[in-house]
């Protein structure tokens, strides 16, 4: 979910690289439109006013097993007062069972 916690951002803007040892399933976005090059996933959200949020899903599947690392950022036009709330970065451990 990206939330705005600061001034209007227009032209906000999301990136994911999603991992090499993975598939790309799907993609769905409540604001804007997403775009899928590769390993690259793109969203234009639009303006996002102070407060707003946007939810971004993507789904895909392991190919391997082991610790998955993913990294998305964010960002507008307008300086952002606040950049070190732009990146998140998760880890999700992939075990058989």
């Amino acid at each position: 979910m990206v939330t705005n916690s600061g001034p209007s951002a227009t032209a906000a803007g999301l990136i994911d690289t999603v991992a090499g040892r993975v598939r790309f399933l799907s993609m769905t976005t409540t604001a804007g439109s997403c775009t899928q090059a590769g390993n690259t996933i793109t969203c234009d959200l639009g303006t996002l006013d102070p407060g707003a949020t946007a939810m971004v899903t993507i789904q895909v599947r392991p190919t391997a097993l082991g610790t998955i690392t993913n990294t998305v950022r964010v960002g507008g036009v307008q300086p952002d007062p606040d950049k070190t709330n732009n990146t998140d970065t998760e880890a999700t451990t992939v075990i058989s069972h």
